[in-house]
């Protein structure tokens, strides 16, 4: 077997056939056969495998008492996915990256690393982010389609990734963004302590720090995130996350408002901050917003680094 990359994702392919080559060298597909075999040995290693076997190999139905129970499937129809690997493991952070970057935000729970022999060479796993997946996903089902496109956005991002990195030493907080982002998968999603540190991320980023109240960190996001959302490839549009926003320079004060309260310790009240409504809208808003302010700064990081300082 060649190394492959284990995503804990349930996918759909929308192309013919059950794989795709998503960069030179990296195929997404189906696994089969051995591959299954040692995803669940793998799995069955961590501890709560029961939960990500049901998740691969069942659909959810709801009973009519209303709760869930799992039906099980036949083993051609299992959805357990990988990403085929034939390159050398020095681009794996490229590759990382590319994918929790990209709109299908794939997830990457451990890599499978093989000789050239085929024989089992070992893996490379972190515990935290394993569980913290585990916890975020564990009653959802969701299945997410991927096509040709998805492939090519992937594609784009990682030669945007692979350009950079010739260039990181000019741009030391695009750098460190980066890595804070990588790590952010260390933190779970149901945890308002991965609101406050997606907020950092972006601080580091396009703001500096205040030298007067029109300077505020505040006025800093809510000004220079409403220039850089008009260029984005796709801008956000505040419609699409919540019902009654507000405009989208309030929108960014009340979320930085929301911060600040975790920060300092306060009870949050939504009803003083009604127009994102809720923590979950709230926190699902900013990582696609935080996604797309990296992404612009690797296409634009001269840009990034003379609006940090305006």
């Amino acid at each position: 077997m060649r190394g492959f990359i284990f995503l804990g994702d349930l996918i759909n392919l929308e192309e013919p056939g059950d794989s795709i080559e998503i960069i030179d060298n990296y195929i997404l597909r189906k696994a089969k056969g051995e591959e299954i075999d040692h995803i669940k040995h793998q799995l069955n290693s961590l501890g709560n495998s029961d939960i990500m076997i049901a998740r691969h190999e069942g659909t959810q139905q709801e009973t009519e008492t209303g709760h869930m129970t799992i039906n099980y499937l036949e083993r051609d129809y299992w959805n357990y996915w990988i990403i085929e690997r034939d390159a050398p493991q020095d681009g794996r952070d490229f590759l990382d990256d590319a994918i929790a970057l990209c709109s299908k935000d794939l997830n990457r729970l451990f890599d499978s690393l093989y000789y050239e022999d085929g024989k089992p060479a070992g893996r490379i796993f972190q515990h935290n982010i394993f569980y913290n997946f585990l916890e975020d996903v564990w009653m959802q089902n969701y299945i997410k389609s991927f096509s040709k496109k998805d492939a090519e956005e992937i594609t784009i991002l990682y030669k945007l990734l692979v350009d950079f990195k010739g260039k990181e030493s000019d741009h030391l907080y695009i750098k460190k963004s980066l890595e804070d982002f990588r790590m952010l998968k260390r933190v779970s999603r149901r945890t308002p302590f991965f609101f406050v540190s997606m907020f950092s991320i972006m601080e580091a980023l396009i703001t500096h720090n205040p030298t007067s109240e029109s300077k505020s960190i505040s006025h800093q996001l809510a000004t220079k995130l409403l220039l850089l959302n008009k260029r984005f490839e796709k801008p956000m549009i505040l419609d699409n996350f919540f019902k009654n926003p507000a405009s989208f320079e309030k929108t960014i004060k009340l979320l930085y408002t929301y911060r600040s309260d975790i920060a300092h310790g306060n009870n949050v009240n939504f009803d003083k901050l009604q127009a994102i409504e809720s923590k979950e809208k709230a926190s699902d808003f900013l990582y696609q917003l935080l996604k797309n302010v990296i992404i612009q700064s690797l296409k634009e990081p001269d840009l990034i680094t003379d609006l940090k300082s305006v």
